[in-house]
């Protein structure tokens, strides 16, 4: 189904993500470091070095998305009509890449600075105009290729939006791609290396493998059956996410400032804050899946409700973990995460 096409592209997006190697993690402890010592001089060398990176990734992903996108029917168990659409929606994605890829570092400072009321005013307007980008499809019948190309455009305006509100943020620090500095880069990436793992780790685990595997095997229609199921988990790892978004800078601020009271205090009222938030969804999803699952997508998706239930019982005890792994990522200690993430995986 055109359906299950556009969450294959969503997946391989998804995956292409990969190529930021952790460097947004990573830009954002190092600008929550720099802003808490107020050493403006190396704030600016981080962000430089991390915006010629993105330059060059935007790039490399547009490239390997217009190879996918050529490659899609050959690749994919997808009909002639199939694999054209397909490629178009890749070939979206992979324009828009080399726009998005740079102007991701707005947001990244603007969440290493903690200006939260700025990023989350820019996301709930992006969030706003993506549903009318939805409604405006639905009410015009237009397929799954218009809604990529409306929800890139809205992307695209915000982060051009927090590029000029991370400009403002950080007044006079100077921040040029030409200012990149390969020994910056080296320590970039020694610590963003185990985030990138960690990364891989978390895409398999969530559903983006699942995607692709189907879309391999079995076609679009696979996809969109398994995905009545894998709502509900997504669901639960955005509000997840959502409520621990601010605990990666707030705990490297603390770690700088020589803090460590408060970031036991931190991490001992957030993990309760965060699992008070999410369990009783979690349990709330489980218990009613299947009437949701019926009421939703009708009875012949009835079935798909253990599979649900079987995604949300992860994050049972995932979710008393996640304000830890970010404190442990403030450190610089992110390395410890290493083997639990990868056991989970195999």
């Amino acid at each position: 189904t055109e359906f299950g096409l556009y969450l294959l592209a969503t997946s391989i997006a998804a995956y292409a993500s990969l190529v930021d190697f952790g460097v947004g993690t990573s830009l954002i402890k190092n600008v929550a470091e720099r802003a808490a010592t107020r050493d403006d001089h190396a704030l600016g060398k981080y962000v430089s070095t991390s915006l010629a990176f993105y330059i060059a990734a935007g790039l490399l992903v547009a490239g390997l998305l217009t190879g996918l996108a050529f490659m899609s029917g050959s690749l994919f168990n997808v009909t002639t009509d199939g694999a054209r659409l397909l490629r178009n929606m890749l070939l979206v994605v992979a324009l828009t890449s080399i726009w998005t890829w740079p102007a991701t570092t707005g947001g990244l400072v603007l969440a290493g600075l903690q200006r939260y009321t700025l990023s989350a005013t820019t996301a709930i307007v992006a969030a706003l105009a993506n549903v009318g980008v939805a409604v405006a499809v639905l009410v015009m019948h237009e397929g799954p290729l218009a809604l990529v190309i409306g929800q890139s455009a809205v992307g695209a305006v915000a982060s051009g939006v927090n590029i000029l509100l991370a400009k403002r943020a950080i007044g006079d620090v100077r921040v040029h791609p030409g200012d990149a500095d390969f020994d910056v880069l080296k320590d970039i990436i020694s610590f963003s290396w185990v985030i990138f793992v960690l990364q891989i780790c978390t895409v398999i685990i969530y559903q983006q493998t699942d995607r692709i595997v189907l879309g391999v095997f079995l076609g679009a229609s696979a996809i969109t059956l398994y995905e009545s199921a894998g709502k509900m988990q997504g669901l639960v790892t955005q509000i997840s996410q959502f409520a621990t978004s601010a605990v990666l800078p707030f705990a490297t601020q603390l770690d700088a400032e020589g803090r460590s009271s408060a970031l036991q205090t931190l991490f001992l009222r957030g993990t309760k804050y965060v699992m008070a938030l999410v369990l009783p969804v979690v349990l709330a999803l489980m218990i009613l899946a299947r009437p949701i699952i019926t009421q939703w997508l009708g009875p012949s998706f009835a079935s798909q409700s253990l599979a649900a239930q079987v995604l949300l019982s992860y994050q049972l005890l995932g979710v008393s973990v996640v304000v830890g792994e970010h404190i442990l990522a403030s450190r610089g200690h992110a390395k410890r995460r290493l083997f639990n993430s990868i056991f989970v995986v195999t």
